[in-house]
C-alpha cells in the first residue's frame, strides 16, 4: 500500500484528525536568572528550528512551534506548541536572542541596566 494510502485510512479512522500528544503544558523549560539576564530554555528535541517562532507583545514572550506537515504522533514528536510567559518589568524586549542548539531552545532576556547615580553630599 502506498505511504498516502496509509494515512488517508488513517485520517479516515480518526475523522481527519491526527493525535497530538505533546501540548504546551508538556514542553519542558527551565528558567535561571543570571547578574544581567533572564535564561529560559526549552527541551523540544526533533523540531525544525525555522519552524520556531520567538516574538515578544511587550508584555509577555511567546514561543510557538507547528510542524508544517501532518504527521500522526505517538508522543515521541512534537506537531505542535504555544508557550507563554509574562516578562518583568526590568527586561530590555528589543533586546532578547534565541538560539536552538542540541534539542534545546535557549532565549536570552537581557535586564535593563540599573542606572544608579551616586550623588556627592557637599
Amino acid at each position: 500500500m502506498e505511504k498516502s494510502k496509509i494515512w488517508d485510512l488513517f485520517d479516515e479512522f480518526f475523522d481527519g484528525k491526527t493525535f497530538n500528544f505533546y501540548n504546551s503544558s508538556n514542553v519542558n523549560y527551565k528558567s535561571s536568572e543570571e547578574d544581567n539576564n533572564y535564561i529560559l530554555r526549552l527541551s523540544v528535541p526533533g523540531v525544525k528550528k525555522e519552524n520556531l517562532k520567538v516574538k515578544t507583545d511587550g508584555e509577555n514572550l511567546i514561543v510557538k512551534y507547528e510542524k508544517p506537515e501532518k504527521i500522526l504522533s505517538f508522543g515521541f514528536d512534537i506537531n505542535s506548541f504555544e508557550k507563554k510567559w509574562v516578562l518583568p518589568n526590568n527586561v530590555e524586549n528589543k533586546k532578547i536572542s534565541s538560539k536552538y542548539q542540541d534539542g534545546v531552545l535557549i532565549i536570552t532576556i537581557p535586564k535593563k541596566e540599573e542606572s544608579i547615580i551616586e550623588i556627592v553630599v557637599e
